[in-house]
């Protein structure tokens, strides 16, 4: 059995057009083996309500071969709304959340299709441990932007720290639904299916598909493979 640590909290995007990352402190908590990206980083793309996903990639049908849509966003907003974005995004990155909270709030007033703000006003919210908000926040930018892969991570990861695991199961698979190399929900639904489902197989099977999506191996990662392949040959003696 490995003694690294799993991280409670994965909050990672996928990398989409305008990314420009803010990166907070990590969150607190963590269960039994891993420390990984735990921190919350804020996404600085301005969702427009159904654009498609620039650069969403899937697997092909044998998962061995992996091919890139040509999915292009339909809009592009006005840099007015651009910079208002940065500036929230900036006040936020500084700490003020409540300056960055209320600037997001108007943002959603003013501009009511847009789903980033609400994503990262779900964000704030998580921070503030203010979880139902969090939840209606994220809903919200998905009912906007379904196809938007990262905020279903987002949701996942709330579902899982409430104890919710079907629905962060859920959350997790439609993320993959959208983007199948999104690494990082390859990753969270790994550990899910590993620490809180106990389902060995599909956790080795997300753990090793997560592996293929990194440029370089995560050596953290290669000692929890090689731990479930252990406990699977041990159950099968």
């Amino acid at each position: 059995m490995t003694n690294q640590k799993k991280v409670h909290s994965i909050f990672q995007p996928s990398i989409e057009s305008l990314t420009a990352l803010r990166q907070p402190p990590p969150l607190a908590g963590s269960v039994r083996s891993l420390s990984v990206l735990g921190a919350i980083l804020l996404l600085a793309v301005i969702w427009l309500s159904g654009c498609a996903a620039p650069g969403t990639k899937q697997f092909s049908q044998d998962s061995t071969k992996i091919q890139q849509s040509t999915n292009q966003p339909k809009e592009v907003v006005s840099l007015e709304v651009r910079e208002e974005f940065q500036q929230a995004l900036a006040s936020v990155a500084a700490g003020k959340l409540d300056e960055g909270e209320k600037l997001l709030r108007a943002m959603t007033e003013k501009y009511p299709k847009l789903a980033g703000p609400y994503a990262n006003l779900g964000i704030i919210y998580v921070r503030k441990e203010r979880t139902e908000e969090a939840e209606q926040a994220f809903k919200k930018a998905i009912a906007l932007s379904p196809e938007i892969a990262s905020v279903h991570n987002y949701l996942g990861v709330l579902y899982r720290n409430s104890g919710r695991f079907e629905e962060a199961k859920k959350a997790y698979q439609d993320a993959l639904n959208i983007d199948a190399m999104y690494a990082y929900a390859n990753l969270n639904l790994a550990i899910l299916y590993d620490l809180y489902l106990r389902d060995l197989e599909n956790a080795l099977l997300y753990y090793q598909r997560y592996q293929e999506l990194m440029e370089s191996e995560d050596k953290q990662v290669a000692l929890w493979i090689r731990d479930i392949k252990m406990r699977l040959t041990s159950a099968k003696k």
